[in-house]
């Protein structure tokens, strides 16, 4: 005779039906495009309507980021970093001078400098982050 729990039979909880409100559906997010020339609203990758333009899309640069390239500047930083060259890309002239005559602060002011680009948080000139694209 198989032995077997002799308590009370466990009850097991009831399977939830399966609707079709719960399944998820995804919709594409159309992309609004403007006409360059006349700036009528268009589909995305047809050309406008109106006067025939192509449409072109073009690439946004954030307020906060410079346009100074940012492997420009690290490979400036490593190699010629204590002669300040980096900084000079950067539009910071008064520093580069400074760099130039301390000859990168003893190589601390350009470690920290390189730090800064590797991390993203090196600024140019105007304030704008210098940082990987």
């Amino acid at each position: 005779m198989p032995k077997f729990a002799t308590g009370p039979a466990r009850k097991r909880a009831p399977e939830k039906p399966t609707s079709d409100k719960r399944r998820h559906h995804t919709r594409k997010k159309r992309s609004i495009m403007y006409c360059s020339k006349c700036g009528k609203e268009i589909a995305e990758g047809a050309a406008c309507p109106e006067c025939g333009t192509p449409a072109v899309k073009t690439a946004v640069v954030p307020a906060n980021v410079s346009e100074k390239d940012w492997l420009t500047s690290v490979l400036l930083c490593f190699f010629l970093g204590s002669l300040g060259i980096h900084s000079f890309y950067a539009g910071k002239t008064g520093i580069g001078i400074a760099q130039l005559l301390t000859m990168g602060g003893c190589g601390i002011w350009t470690l920290i400098d390189f730090i800064m680009l590797l991390c993203g948080s090196y600024k140019d000139s105007e304030g704008k982050a210098i940082v990987n694209k």
